[in-house]
């Protein structure tokens, strides 16, 4: 997906979370044309790849960011667990 993401211009973070009750993505972008490219494309990364994806419309929020804190040495792909009994 970091390539199909990674050209979007004005994207500024994506991520993508697996709960035990399915995914979520959190992502922040520079303005709304650039938001929905990211989702379009997104979509269609998970259609392709996540067995079920696309089967209920997701829900949509957008507004502005209120508090951005940057943390170095967290940037990158990951690879952790759900919790138990996170939701």
């Amino acid at each position: 997906m970091t390539e199909v993401l990674g050209s979007v211009p004005g994207l500024a973070s994506y991520a993508l979370v697996a709960t035990r009750d399915g995914m979520f993505a959190v992502m922040v972008c520079r303005d709304e044309a650039s938001a929905i490219e990211v989702n379009r494309r997104a979509a269609a990364w998970l259609q392709a790849h996540i067995s079920g994806f696309g089967a209920e419309a997701p829900d949509v929020w957008a507004g502005p960011v209120t508090v951005s804190v940057p943390c170095d040495g967290v940037a990158g792909p990951t690879n952790y667990p759900a919790r138990e009994g996170a939701k």
